[in-house]
């Protein structure tokens, strides 16, 4: 069971804050965040730089162990104290910085820079690494509570996936921003829906939002600053990553699995939007805790 922890950032200037918006639309970073955590085991979210460390989108804390430390009243205080400086110490940096806490935990978050006048950071970690197993029990003991463990690799490798998502996840933040703007029209905030629920179908957009292909594209292009195939395809490749990591499914399944209709088109639009072909990020991905394994 998760349990969702109450708490408010207020702002001192007294502005709407950022974050409440994408919470509210169409939730694309939860859907996002439940893959992360069942393809790793870490959690991901994003956070106020000077708020809360249970303050986010999500507003879920998923593993038991930093919800039972969240809860409780001699521990919370101290959380919130090392979160407050892991997030000085990121904004100065172009990379993740990564904290072992009071408890033994391990988190990293890394600046997103400013998102509606207040400092935003992706956070994830929440996990213990093998090198504070000790601290960890010492505090919950065994049983469904303790903490979940990691090894050092599996945890850089997490990070380094975020990594290479980052240019995908401000695409579809920026475009979640927008779509949580009144200004918004209807006919996008309804593409992009159906596009996040159909996009391993051979979609239709414009037949769906009842109006003609250049007409949807042209209103798409100018509300977002984004073509419609870009999105569709930052949603099809954004998950294929994932399914990349998977030891068992060939690429060509995986092509046709987030929705593209032959494997050529797939290893285009996943080399113009990641810089390279999804079998070098497979090899890189799959292979990385071996070479560490085997160089030990």
């Amino acid at each position: 069971m998760i349990t969702t922890l109450k708490v408010e950032w207020i702002r001192q200037d007294g502005l709407p804050n950022p974050l409440d918006k994408l919470g509210v639309s169409l939730g694309f970073f939860r859907r996002f965040a439940d893959s992360f955590w069942k393809a790793t085991g870490m959690e991901v979210d994003l956070v106020y730089a000077d708020g809360e460390p249970w303050e986010s989108v999500a507003r879920q804390v998923k593993g038991p162990f930093c919800r039972k430390l969240a809860l409780n009243p001699s521990y919370a205080g101290l959380c919130s104290e090392c979160f407050l400086g892991a997030c000085q110490v990121a904004q100065l940096k172009n990379a993740f910085h990564t904290v072992s806490c009071h408890a033994g935990q391990n988190f990293s978050v890394r600046s997103l820079g400013q998102i509606g006048g207040a400092g935003v950071l992706i956070l994830t970690g929440r996990v213990v690494t093998t090198d504070h197993e000790e601290i960890a029990e010492d505090l919950t003991g065994t049983g469904p509570e303790s903490p979940h463990i990691k090894t050092e690799e599996s945890y850089q490798s997490a990070l380094q996936l975020i990594d290479l998502s980052l240019p995908f996840l401000r695409l579809r933040l920026d475009i979640d921003l927008l779509l949580a703007s009144r200004e918004l029209p209807p006919l996008v905030r309804k593409a992009c829906h159906y596009v996040d629920e159909h996009f391993r179908e051979n979609i239709s957009v414009a037949s769906e939002c009842g109006v003609s292909t250049n007409y949807l594209s042209h209103s798409f292009t100018k509300q977002t600053g984004n073509p419609l195939s870009r999105y569709i395809s930052a949603v099809r490749i954004g998950h294929a990553m994932f399914l990349l990591q998977e030891a068992k499914p060939a690429i060509s399944e995986i092509a046709f699995e987030v929705g593209f209709q032959s494997l050529s088109q797939f290893n285009r639009t996943f080399r113009a939007l990641r810089g390279m072909a999804p079998g070098e990020f497979c090899r890189q991905e799959r292979g990385s805790g071996r070479e560490k394994a085997d160089s030990a």
